[in-house]
């Protein structure tokens, strides 16, 4: 008989692996809850390791309309992007808070989280058809990755997706001991990586949903331009200046 679920508690995760069912489903969709770092509801965030899991779930789902999944499939891609990480919830704070480089230990614990995921969502029927790829995002494409070591090219595409747009989130974004890097550096350094433990297709994805965003804000920065000049021309005409 499992011990009464602590959502404050990272270690949840280990507790949820061993949990029945209807328990599993219970403490991912309700009681663990933001004090646990997670909120597991249609809008779902996740905030493990001190930031939000949100930019990885967009890029997910724009690689993933940029590929054509249909409406059905961006969904589960977007929903399993923001649980990815839930795995980490297994993974003591010791170790996910610590500023520096992981000793070879702490980077064998850190290596268990995908697993953590995999088996955790596995338990839950609304969430069990994301459970191999959210337990893969750590493969490369050589077969190098953690936690299976299979070369990614084995795994479905969403498994790929994912794998990129958490290292394109990880390294532009900021953290209390770095600066987050340039977008287009992350992909310089991506492209060099391509064939190796990048997937290119998804690379190429990447760049596509990218480049489809920065026109997109262009518009409509132009539009909000042209909106201000419409209303500086509509604007009454003083005659005592």
């Amino acid at each position: 008989m499992p011990q009464p679920l602590d959502p404050s508690r990272r270690h949840v995760a280990c507790w949820l692996t061993f949990a029945t069912d209807a328990e599993a489903s219970i403490a991912l969709q309700v009681a663990v809850a933001p004090s646990a770092g997670v909120l597991v509801q249609e809008r779902l965030v996740l905030t493990i390791d001190d930031r939000p899991v949100a930019p990885v779930a967009e890029l997910a789902l724009g690689m993933g309309r940029a590929v054509g999944f249909d409406a059905d499939r961006c969904r589960r891609l977007r929903r399993t992007a923001l649980l990815h990480d839930i795995g980490k919830l297994g993974v003591s704070n010791l170790v996910l808070d610590k500023p520096g480089k992981l000793t070879d230990d702490e980077f064998t614990a850190m290596k268990k989280h995908p697993d953590f995921s995999e088996r955790i969502l596995a338990r839950v029927p609304a969430f069990a058809d994301m459970a191999e790829v959210a337990g893969a995002h750590h493969e490369r494409l050589d077969g190098r990755g953690y936690y299976r070591g299979v070369p990614s090219a084995t795994l479905p595409l969403e498994s790929r997706i994912v794998m990129v747009a958490d290292v394109f989130e990880a390294l532009t974004a900021a953290r209390p001991y770095r600066a987050g890097l340039p977008a287009d550096k992350v992909l310089e350094m991506l492209e060099r990586d391509a064939g190796t433990s990048v997937c290119p297709t998804a690379l190429n994805l990447l760049k596509r949903h990218l480049s489809r965003k920065d026109f997109t804000s262009r518009v409509e920065h132009q539009l909000e331009a042209l909106d201000l000049l419409h209303q500086d021309l509509a604007a009454p005409v003083c005659t005592a200046c």
